[in-house]
């Protein structure tokens, strides 16, 4: 079963180093979104077999809030989510503890986080949900 990585990120360079990262040293297949909008689309479309989100990347702008359709999409999907950017902090600590990608990073700052959340060691299918 596949597993994704969704990145909501409007800076499309940014983007690209975050989702060459989840692909060549996690094995997630990206997909890389601009807006809440478009990955809300990219959820709803009709997928032709069963996947996992594993991993959900999302600068925070001023449509996503932890109310946000999308926030209740990604928690029903069992996705950990990373919130992106400086700006992302305040709204990490008044909505949930998320962790935060802050600005600026490196690969360094990338791959640690990714093996403090357990990517290499999730097992395929939503078994990550359950305690």
């Amino acid at each position: 079963m596949p597993r994704y990585c969704l990145i909501v990120e409007p800076i499309p360079l940014v983007a690209r180093d975050l989702a060459l990262t989840a692909q060549e040293r996690y094995g997630l297949t990206p997909v890389i979104t601009g807006s809440a909008a478009e990955a809300l689309d990219w959820l709803d479309a009709p997928q032709t077999a069963p996947f996992t989100l594993a991993l959900a990347l999302v600068h925070p702008g001023p449509n996503v809030a932890s109310d946000s359709t999308l926030w209740h999409c990604l928690n029903d999907m069992c996705a950990r989510v990373v919130l992106l950017g400086s700006e992302a902090a305040p709204q990490a600590g008044a909505a949930q503890t998320l962790p935060v990608l802050a600005w600026p990073f490196t690969t360094e700052h990338v791959v640690n986080l990714f093996d403090t959340l357990g990517l290499r060691d999730t097992p395929p299918g939503p078994s990550h949900c359950r305690p």
